[in-house]
């Protein structure tokens, strides 16, 4: 089994539209973090039609070493000419908030691609990539980012699959305070997180261990099956 046999671009929308409901009728996300609950509401029914690329950014406020901060995070899809799925994009930006621009301190991306659609280099199918390019809407806010050189690509690290659940857990897990710990300790909240993990996490590391697990195996784990071979 290749690592990118275990899933298909229309479970992924529908455990992607599963959170931004979530995100839009949970009463204490709209207290907390207003800007989160109100984008995944705008979003959620546009993105409900299958016919529509998957596309989603927003913002969560942050405290970075007692500064004022705002992590930006976001997920994009991608099509070939034919348009057909080719792979998903996510992103966090982490942000600290100044005049008269704002600065870009972190940004990485945790990318799905298809084998078959490398375009330069073989690269993993599911990598964690730092900076990489800007979105439209990144751009658009004028953050300062010059220094971070995002137009290098590699190296892209293999690393496990991501969703829009799981990024904004990280999120808040990695800059608590006393608004996140409400959330993120909520059993609804595990739930959700839970479900994510089953849904992404629990296939990806069995389809990992039974190509570790190949009596006599010649192929490498981090040569070739990361990369779709």
């Amino acid at each position: 089994m290749k690592i990118n046999d275990w899933h298909d671009f229309n479970k992924f929308r529908t455990n992607e539209l599963t959170t931004l409901r979530f995100f839009k009728d949970d009463s204490s996300l709209q207290e907390e973090f207003p800007s989160l609950a109100t984008q995944a509401y705008a979003s959620y029914y546009q993105l409900s039609n299958v016919r529509t690329p998957f596309s989603f950014e927003t913002e969560i406020e942050i405290r970075i070493d007692k500064k004022q901060g705002h992590a930006h995070v976001g997920v994009n899809s991608f099509y070939d000419d034919f348009k057909n799925f080719v792979g998903l994009s996510y992103y966090l930006a982490v942000c600290e908030v100044k005049s008269p621009r704002h600065r870009l301190l972190r940004k990485y991306h945790f990318d799905y691609v298809l084998a078959e659609t490398y375009r330069r280099q073989p690269h993993p199918i599911f990598h964690l990539q730092y900076a990489g390019k800007l979105s439209k809407r990144l751009q658009d806010l004028q953050i300062e980012h010059e220094h971070l050189d995002a137009w290098l690509s590699e190296p892209r690290l293999f690393f496990t699959p991501m969703s829009l659940a799981l990024l904004v857990n990280i999120v808040l897990k990695e800059f608590p305070n006393e608004r996140t710990e409400k959330i993120i300790e909520r059993s609804d909240w595990r739930k959700l997180i839970i479900d994510n993990e089953n849904f992404l996490l629990a296939p990806y590391y069995a389809c990992c261990h039974n190509f570790i697990s190949r009596p006599q195996r010649t192929q490498l784990f981090t040569n070739e099956f990361c990369y779709g071979n």
